[in-house]
């Protein structure tokens, strides 16, 4: 018969209660839900993709809730948890026990995925696959590791924590899982939990145990018996039979996890893959029934209440029809890019695409057009002790409309929703679409995503050192980040109005014929003329450039420069609201120091710092000036005045 079995704590071992699962929780969540439902969604389906078996036929998920009285029966739920109430009890939240059987009124959760190939693998492997091992130990990697994936570029997962979310949402920090293999059609049934160092009698054991049969040695091996599984089955209610795949069942699952919210999750997570006909997810409670496929999506995400964070997605349902015109585009008669980043980090310039491919662009947007182009970027892998070039690309659809409507920009790494990338001009009346898929770029990006896969940032940059040249990787994914607002910005043709909002994904460049402390709030606009004259934007002698970790000032040549000429620059981090300038702190940077951002450049001469403020004297008509040694992971907010005398 199955039974626990917990390894004892030797002296000398590192004692740790383990706290992964704080990674697969959010706060940006409704009071009353459970915080980890979008990483609980995004983790099942990703595993279950990464597993495909057919590609011509969609991967199938079946999400089930089901009531406590839905549990097996006493005698049985007694055989799969009387072993846990020891360990249970030196939780920090302690389960409450009766007759063998924790007193809890939470159902439990089945997880089922068809059409995968199951864990594949050597279920006896007890150390990590030899590097090059091109055999999949899915069963190694999914029960007797945490923190570790055999996972490769072209899979969603990385980490090897993403199992952590089953443990999670159980009040029991347990799951049991089935598999039934692709290869070998052999059915291996097995459990895990990860509680905390606990005792029995004077003994202590560690916080990870299995429940399955175990070798004199105590290595812990799934149960193989027909009858044991045929049991399991019945007892937690799988529909799995004879089709390979993987289920797993999560008891006594936190209440707050919802039907509704798993089905959003679902939609907006992976929106992508159900259109493309590559994903079909049903989702069941005693509440309400969702199945989701590329033919139902729109009219099930209308049965629901949207109402959750921005930063989720989840305030307004997903713009089906608009992805579904991206994905029905012919990508391979997009216009392409040249490659950028070959020399530096990649910027959208004059020369990103051909002059006739650009106008083409260029009036597609203009004309309310969906408008659609392959951004090539150049990226740089390792190989040995050196780094081999190779070219990734993405995909980038926006289509202007309403200037008054807010939509949210879907980024999707291999069909995936990265959920905290947003855009500014989805606020504008922009809808935008990003797709990296299958492609050195997307393994690069993955590498950049935290564990629970929802933005590009610095998270990874531990494997991306790993895997590819550090130089200029943020840059590259900053760019990847921004890539809709600068594709909009690039194909929008200038104007003869001042945009003071125009470069605010970098700096702010406020009015220079006013104090930098004038405001003009709370005026008293019945005594202002009601004829205003238009205004006419004046070229300054001077230009400014975003540079890497800062900017550079120069002449511009089509405009007469003053004798005398005098600049003051006054520079602060940006903030999301109110002028940066006043809430300038000298912890962030100060001039009047020496180990501050250091200013270099030609025919200027320094004449007076303050701690955030300089005022340069312009010696020569080929002046140019800079400092770029600022934090290059946040904006900057810079001011320039000409205070050169009259």
């Amino acid at each position: 018969m199955p039974e626990w079995y917990f390894a004892k704590l030797e002296k000398g071992m590192v004692r740790r209660n383990p706290s992964e699962q704080v990674l697969f929780k959010s706060e940006q969540c409704e009071s009353d839900e459970y915080a980890g439902t979008d990483q609980l969604v995004r983790e099942i389906l990703q595993n279950s993709l990464d597993a495909v078996d057919d590609k011509t036929q969609p991967v199938r998920v079946r999400l089930a809730l089901y009531s406590r009285i839905d549990m097996p029966k006493a005698i049985r739920l007694k055989q799969y948890f009387e072993e846990l109430e020891s360990p249970l009890s030196c939780c920090s939240n302690p389960v409450p026990y009766a007759d063998g059987i924790p007193t809890l009124h939470e159902g439990f959760l089945v997880c089922e995925d068809f059409n995968t190939r199951g864990l594949e693998g050597n279920i006896n492997l007890d150390s990590d696959p030899p590097r090059g091992d091109d055999q999949p130990q899915d069963f190694f990697w999914f029960w007797r590791n945490i923190g570790c994936s055999g996972k490769t570029g072209n899979d969603l997962g990385r980490w090897g924590l993403g199992k952590t979310v089953y443990r999670a949402a159980s009040r029991t920090g347990c799951m049991l899982g089935l598999t039934i293999r692709k290869s070998d059609r052999k059915a291996y049934l097995m459990g895990q939990a990860v509680l905390s160092i606990h005792k029995r009698g004077n003994t202590e054991y560690v916080p990870e145990g299995f429940w399955g049969d175990t070798r004199d040695d105590g290595f812990p091996l799934p149960v193989e018996d027909s009858t044991e599984l045929a049991a399991f089955c019945g007892d937690w209610r799988l529909r799995r039979e004879k089709e390979s795949g993987l289920s797993v069942v999560v008891p006594f699952v936190c209440d707050e996890l919802r039907a509704d919210n798993v089905a959003q999750a679902v939609a907006v997570n992976f929106i992508v893959p159900i259109l493309q006909g590559r994903l079909v997810v049903t989702i069941e409670s005693p509440q309400a029934t969702y199945s989701f496929n590329q033919n139902s999506l729109r009219d099930e995400c209308k049965k629901l209440q949207w109402k959750g964070s921005p930063k989720t997605k989840r305030k307004q349902p997903p713009p089906v029809d608009f992805i579904k015109e991206c994905l029905q585009k012919d990508m391979v008669t997009l216009p392409e890019s040249q490659v950028l980043g070959t020399d530096s980090v990649p910027v959208l310039s004059s020369d990103s695409f051909a002059a006739d491919a650009l106008t083409e662009l260029k009036n597609s947007l203009r004309q309310e057009k969906l408008t659609g182009a392959k951004i090539r970027i150049q990226l740089q892998q390792k190989s040995g002790q050196v780094f081999v070039d190779s070219i990734g690309w993405l995909y980038v659809f926006v289509q202007r409309g309403d200037s008054k409507l807010r939509h949210n920009s879907f980024y999707v790494r291999n069909g995936m929703t990265i959920t905290r990338i947003s855009s500014k001009v989805e606020k504008q009346g922009v809808e935008a679409l990003v797709l990296v898929d299958k492609n050195p770029l997307a393994d690069f990006l993955g590498d950049s995503e935290g564990a629970s896969h929802e933005d590009w940032n610095q998270s990874g940059m531990q494997r991306i050192e790993e895997k590819w040249n550090k130089t200029g990787s943020v840059g590259r994914i900053n760019f990847c980040r921004r890539i809709v607002d600068k594709f909009v910005e690039y194909l929008t043709p200038q104007t003869e109005d001042p945009d003071y909002d125009l470069l605010s994904d970098f700096f702010f460049v406020q009015r220079t014929d006013s104090s930098q402390n004038e405001h003009t709030q709370g005026r008293d606009e019945s005594r202002l003329d009601a004829s205003v004259a238009p205004i006419v934007s004046k070229p300054k002698w001077f230009t400014i450039h975003e540079k890497k970790g800062g900017f550079r000032v120069s002449r511009n040549k089509s405009v007469a420069m003053p004798p005398n000429a005098r600049l003051r620059v006054s520079v602060a981090y940006d903030i999301p609201n109110g002028n940066p300038l006043k809430t300038w702190s000298p912890f962030d940077f100060n001039f009047r120091q020496h180990d501050s951002p250091q200013w270099k450049g030609t025919s200027i001469a320094i004449l007076a710092f303050t701690g955030n403020t300089v005022d340069i004297a312009i010696n020569g008509e080929k002046f140019a000036f800079e400092n770029t040694e600022f934090d290059k992971y946040r904006d900057l907010f810079v001011r320039i005045d000409d205070i050169t005398r009259k």
